[in-house]
């Protein structure tokens, strides 16, 4: 029988690391172990291409509307592969119908869905620190903001009903955790799964390297002068280079906000790990949500006035 990995994120859970590392050895994993990373449906080397044309909210992203296509195209192309591995994070933003049709698409496969979670509060704050670095949120936009527009827009966070989503359509759906694999590697992790994990690489190196969240709030800062002053981010990111910020554990959540967010999540993460019949370090409540951890505010200036009056006059 034809087999099938789909590999569905999450957000932020190593996914930029395991998917470059299969596009950079698809002779690899074709010649010694039979699994195909197909170049098509990629877009920077994940295949996107498939839940975007699947997932009608693509249909107005200017980014993805140019890579949609029918889905009776994308079945005959898929149909033709004997053993392949897909992996895309927009998977996970399917609802129940959109799921289906990815189902119609390895109609026939004995596919394996992969998914990898992290507690929620860590996971949207990661992809917040994402979006500033790459400026592809409103550049005003506070941590507090955000978090609640990506809670409303992504289900995928809660990860109970995610996992039910996928193994209502498809017979094995595995789940890993994401702060345990870390711990041994999170390419390695992936690879254990498909039965290659002999080819994975001795050492890992982090794809995404973490910032310090007072760096973040600075180069936030340094977004919202660039949009009336371009290239004072260029500038104002030398500057920073140079400049000592605090220390420590950091959070943009504020004292019992944290717990309140949290508490959307707690019973799904429980069910799940119920589910399952198996712990996941990351959901470990033992751990603080904040204290005592530093927060770092985003909702009202801290640099801004500084950058302005010194370094602006400065260029």
């Amino acid at each position: 029988m034809k087999k099938a990995i789909i590999h569905i994120g999450v957000h932020k859970t190593g996914t930029t690391s395991i998917q470059n590392w299969l596009w950079n050895n698809r002779s690899v994993l074709s010649s010694s172990f039979g699994w195909e990373y197909p170049k098509e449906f990629s877009i920077n080397n994940a295949h996107h291409a498939i839940p975007w044309s699947v997932i009608p909210q693509f249909e107005d992203n200017p980014i993805s509307r140019p890579h949609r296509t029918s889905i009776d195209a994308i079945k005959a192309r898929v149909q033709k592969k004997s053993q392949v591995i897909i992996s895309s994070e927009p998977f996970c933003m399917a609802d129940d119908s959109e799921a289906d049709i990815i189902r119609d698409i390895f109609d026939g496969f004995d596919t394996t869905v992969v998914m990898y979670v992290r507690r929620q509060d860590k996971l949207i704050q990661s992809e917040y620190v994402q979006r500033v670095k790459q400026e592809v949120f409103p550049l005003t936009e506070p941590f507090s903001g955000f978090s609640a527009l990506w809670r409303s827009r992504v289900p995928s966070l809660d990860f109970f009903h995610l996992y039910k989503r996928w193994s209502q359509r498809f017979e094995r759906v595995v789940v890993k955790d994401f702060d345990a694999a870390v711990c041994t590697g999170i390419i390695k992790s992936f690879l254990e799964i498909i039965g290659a994990e002999s080819a994975a690489p001795d050492r890992e190196v982090a794809e995404n390297i973490s910032l310090n969240y007072h760096y973040i709030a600075a180069l936030r800062e340094a977004n919202i002068i660039d949009s009336f002053s371009p290239g004072a981010r260029i500038e104002l990111e030398k500057k920073m280079s140079n400049m000592k910020f605090p220390q420590g554990k950091l959070s943009f959540f504020k004292g019992a906000t944290a717990q309140r967010y949290m508490d959307q999540f707690i019973s799904g993460n429980e069910k799940l790990t119920l589910d399952l019949n198996t712990k996941f370090l990351g959901f470990d409540d033992k751990f603080p949500y904040v204290l005592p951890h530093e927060y770092v505010e985003t909702d009202v200036s801290r640099y801004i006035d500084w950058f302005q009056r010194v370094l602006v006059p400065r260029w």
